[in-house]
Parts: C-alpha cells; sequence; structure tokens
C-alpha cells in the first residue's frame, strides 16, 4: 500500500479539547528556542539527537531519546521510507503491510528529560485499521488523567513532564521498542499487549514546549535583623552611680574625696557594668603603699622636731 503526503491532511480534524492542566505549567516558562535551535520536533531531533541507528539519546533539549526506526521517506512502498516530516513538527509513522523488500513499518521512542514539559498529540488514520488497539488500548487514554488534553476515536493530545514515555512501534518489527506505551505525568496510561497491534499509519505532532524556570537566589546576606543593635553602650559608662560601695568618700585614707564613686573612673571602691554582658565586675582596692610612706614620713618629721627642743 502507497500513499502520499495529501492522504494525511485531515488526520485529527474532530479532535475535542476537553481539559486543561493549568497546573502543571506553574513554574515552568514557555520557549521557542535553545542555543540557537528552534524548539521544533524535526530541528530538535537533527540538532540533538544524532541518529545512531540504534537509541538515539539526545544530548540536551526536551528529550533524553528519541529514536525513529527505519529508514527516511514519504511512501511505504517496497523500497521506500518508514517515516518522514511533514513541516518542522510533524512526523508520520508509515504502516507497511507489502510482501516484498523490507517488512517493517514505522517506529518511534521519545523519554522526557527532566525539568521539561512537552505538548504532544497522536492522531492514527483509518478506524477500520488497527481496531482492536483502538477499542481497547487507545481507549484506556481518558480525559481526567493529568496530563490528558482530549481525546476521540483517533486522536489525543496530553502534556508530558519529565520522566514521561511515548513508544510506539506500529507492527511490533523492531526488539526494544515497545508497540504503544504512554506516560503521562508520570502515570502509565495505555500499554498494548503483546497480541495487538497499532497496524495504522500514526501520526505524532510536537505542540509546545516549556522549560522550569530557574530560581534566582536573592539572599544578599545583609541580615538586617542582626545588624540592628539599637544598644550604643552609652547607658553603660555612666550608669553606675556609686551605690554599690561607690559611696566611699575615701575616709579609709583621709585623702580621697569620693569623686570616684561616679562610676565613671571605676576604681577606689567603684562599681564596673560591662558593655557586653551587663556583669558587674569588682575592681581590685587600689593600692595603700603610697599613703603608708606618707605616714612614716610624716611621723619622723614629727621625731626631729621633737629631737631638736
Amino acid at each position: 500500500m502507497a500513499f502520499g503526503h495529501s492522504s494525511w491532511d485531515t488526520f485529527g480534524a474532530s479532535t475535542i479539547v476537553k481539559h486543561s492542566d493549568a497546573s502543571m505549567l506553574t513554574g515552568y516558562e514557555k520557549i521557542t528556542s535553545l542555543d540557537g535551535v528552534a524548539m521544533n520536533f524535526k530541528s530538535i531531533q537533527e540538532s540533538f539527537c544524532p541518529n545512531t541507528g540504534e537509541n538515539e539519546t539526545c544530548i540536551k533539549g526536551p528529550f533524553t531519546q528519541l529514536t525513529i526506526r527505519g529508514n527516511s521517506g514519504q511512501y511505504a512502498a517496497s523500497n521506500g521510507g518508514r517515516w518522514f516530516w511533514s513541516g518542522n513538527n510533524t512526523l508520520f509513522l508509515n504502516d507497511y503491510d507489502g510482501s516484498t523488500g523490507k517488512q517493517n513499518s514505522g517506529a518511534l521512542e521519545i523519554d522526557v528529560r527532566d525539568d521539561y514539559l512537552v505538548k504532544m498529540k497522536i492522531a492514527l488514520k483509518r478506524p477500520s485499521h488497527g481496531s482492536e488497539f483502538k477499542n481497547s488500548t487507545f481507549n484506556e487514554i481518558v480525559v481526567g488523567y493529568d496530563g490528558i488534553l482530549s481525546k476521540d476515536a483517533l486522536t489525543t493530545t496530553f502534556l508530558m513532564t519529565g520522566g514521561d514515555k511515548l513508544s510506539i512501534d506500529i507492527d511490533d518489527d523492531w526488539s526494544g521498542t515497545t508497540r504503544f506505551y504512554l506516560k503521562v505525568n508520570g502515570v502509565k496510561i495505555a500499554e498494548a499487549p503483546s497480541n495487538v497491534l497499532i497496524n495504522d499509519e500514526v501520526q505524532v505532532t510536537l505542540l509546545e514546549v516549556w522549560k522550569k524556570i530557574e530560581e534566582i537566589d536573592d539572599d544578599s546576606g545583609d541580615d538586617s535583623d542582626d545588624s540592628d543593635d539599637s544598644d550604643d553602650g552609652t547607658d553603660d559608662t555612666g550608669s553606675g552611680n556609686g551605690d554599690d560601695e561607690g559611696t566611699d568618700d575615701g575616709t579609709d585614707d583621709g585623702t580621697d574625696d569620693g569623686t570616684d564613686g561616679t562610676g565613671t573612673n571605676g576604681t577606689n571602691g567603684t562599681t564596673i557594668t560591662t558593655q557586653t554582658t551587663g556583669m558587674q565586675v569588682e575592681p581590685e582596692p587600689a593600692s595603700k603603699t603610697p599613703l603608708i610612706i606618707v605616714g612614716v614620713l610624716g611621723l619622723g618629721a614629727i621625731l626631729m622636731m621633737g629631737g631638736k627642743k
């Protein structure tokens, strides 16, 4: 069976949007380019997911894997391709049922990278082809699951987040690729059993890409609460009024006039209040040695005067 591009144009015409998951987009921003590469399906595959012929891992962008199986080409003839691009965002996977040449049909496998969201759409072509798949596995996709935006008999639109997966192997031709598997918002939505084939052309479209908004640390380290200490120490320098042993008027030696009892100098019986802790520290008594010397000298003078008499 061979067909041209025009036979795909009516895919998804009856899609009805029934659900919105705007809450899933909180903290994400829509992006249209990344490192100069447009965020369309084709550019992402060509720039970030090199064709290695095996599981094609992506070096960056919204996918960690974007593997397309088979040779590229628009027609599913015996020597033709198994997939082709229509524009930049739609990938067509061909269903080849012929008996000559390469027998494999198209296949696709994508995994979504963390911190990304992608809005995807799947459209099948013929209600009669792969009716068992459509009536069973495809019907497991139900609006109401977080991330399932719309669903009808032949189409579905959904929002995938980091860790989600889509796998399509139309005729179960490719080892390692599941016949059909869809995981959305961390939940397995549908998986085809071993005896059920898609057996129909499949159109996969990338509609939009979002990337998680990076958090900016605005902590400048200026902790105003810590620096706002209104205690400038002025209360500590003159707060001692000499009440604590500061009333001593110097009668101990007959020479102290008691001015030191104000608490400003903190000597001769004054109380020192520390600024940081408020603890009171009793200073050591002032030395009385000079007073003793003066007393001795005075006594000697008196004796000398007495001797002269």
